[in-house]
């Protein structure tokens, strides 16, 4: 886009192609962009669960961490929780050993 502007003095301007920046043509020779198979987000983020639990006091499979095998976490808005289903499994991890795969 800049170049297009740098050149908006310039009668016939040299435009790149947009073949070479996410368009491809299709049977009918138009212009569509081309799509990604790559996730909209890592896989770490995706799976996050949050609750909002306010009677159960996560304690069934009504809460969302609880019925995926999570503790709850800061995200939640549970009041009075009591899912203390991998607290020791959330110690030994962390989000660093997540960074380094």
């Amino acid at each position: 886009m800049n170049t297009v502007w740098k050149q908006s003095h310039i009668s016939f301007q040299i435009l790149p192609d947009p073949l070479d920046f996410g368009w491809k043509k299709d049977v009918d020779e138009c212009y569509e962009p081309v799509t990604t198979a790559l996730l909209p987000a890592p896989q770490s983020i995706i799976h996050l669960t949050v609750c909002s639990c306010k009677t159960v006091k996560c304690a069934d499979n009504w809460c969302k961490c609880k019925k995926n095998n999570l503790k709850c976490s800061e995200m939640c808005q549970c009041t009075n929780c009591e899912n203390e289903l991998v607290s020791e499994n959330l110690n030994s991890h962390s989000i660093d050993d997540d960074l380094e795969t």
